[in-house]
């Protein structure tokens, strides 16, 4: 009993516990990473509306060019967000010149980065602009430090020309992110899963004991009723009368050990039988004739 109460329990479980881990987590890995791209090519170009924006004051003749772009690298240094707020953007322009960069000082400093080289030894700043001025925008994939730390890691970036300023603009989010994401995934449906578990434990335990209340209870009217059935019989047995019961049909049910003495016959003989075909009746009907 306790093994057909667990199997469908634990083939359940395991086919939801196979579904999360085995479906659902690879779809929502890709659909944050998706979301995450999403988000990146909308924050670019708000900032090419920025540059827009100043771009027009110039043309109107509110601002100078000089003016402009000083105002748009305040405010692009000035941009962070993310859970941190450590995510960032970064300026180059068509020089292959660094100009601003909020953990790359150095390199702004440095000012020309075509000779930088990262991790992969490919020469980032280059593929950058090479991407900017070919295809206007768009995402490349590289490996980067992590803000301040002294690690590198994967990240995506979008990467966006100005071409008014000859300016590129880029941002990005680096693996580490979605991984952490998924590991916060990862241990909520763990904990969901473990709540089910508890759950379906609990709800078998019981399931188990109701059916053993059940069970135990239908065996205790079962050797109550035997007791009954023995004590009747018994005195049904011992009684100076003929007793029996006939269904309503007329057939013999049981009979009493005293009418069985009378006609010297077993109870096979007689029982299912039609009581007016019985040996009892028969003599009445030869007395009364």
């Amino acid at each position: 009993l306790r093994i057909r109460l667990m199997l469908p329990l634990v083939l359940g479980f395991t086919l939801f516990t196979a579904a999360t881990f085995g479906y659902l987590l690879p779809r929502v890995q890709e659909r944050m990473v998706e979301q995450k791209r999403q988000e990146t090519v909308e924050k670019v170009h708000i900032v090419l509306g920025l540059l827009e924006e100043l771009n027009r004051r110039v043309e109107m003749g509110t601002l100078t060019l000089s003016q402009a772009q000083s105002i748009a690298l305040d405010e692009i240094r000035g941009i962070r967000y993310g859970k941190d707020q450590k995510n960032y953007f970064w300026v180059m322009d068509y020089d292959c010149r660094l100009l601003t960069h909020p953990y790359q000082r150095d390199l702004v400093t440095q000012g020309d980065v075509r000779s930088f080289i990262n991790d992969e030894g490919r020469f980032l700043f280059v593929e950058f602009l090479n991407l900017a001025r070919s295809e206007g925008e768009g995402f490349i994939q590289y490996r980067f430090p992590v803000y301040d730390e002294p690690v590198s890691d994967l990240k995506t970036s979008y990467v966006a020309a100005f071409a008014g300023w000859e300016w590129v603009i880029g941002t990005g989010f680096f693996h580490r992110e979605i991984r952490r994401e998924i590991e916060s995934f990862i241990i909520r449906m763990t904990t969901v899963c473990a709540l089910i578990a508890l759950a379906a434990l609990l709800l078998h335990a019981y399931l188990y004991y109701r059916i053993r209340q059940i069970s135990r209870a239908g065996e205790q009217a079962e050797a109550e009723a035997q007791r009954l059935l023995r004590r009747f019989q018994k005195i049904f047995d011992q009684n100076y009368q003929l007793l029996g019961i006939i269904a309503p049909d007329g057939r013999l049910e049981t009979v009493n050990q005293t009418a069985l003495g009378m006609i010297g016959c077993e109870a096979s003989a007689v029982v299912g039988q039609y009581f007016w075909n019985t040996p009892w009746w028969s003599g009445i009907t030869m007395r009364f004739s």
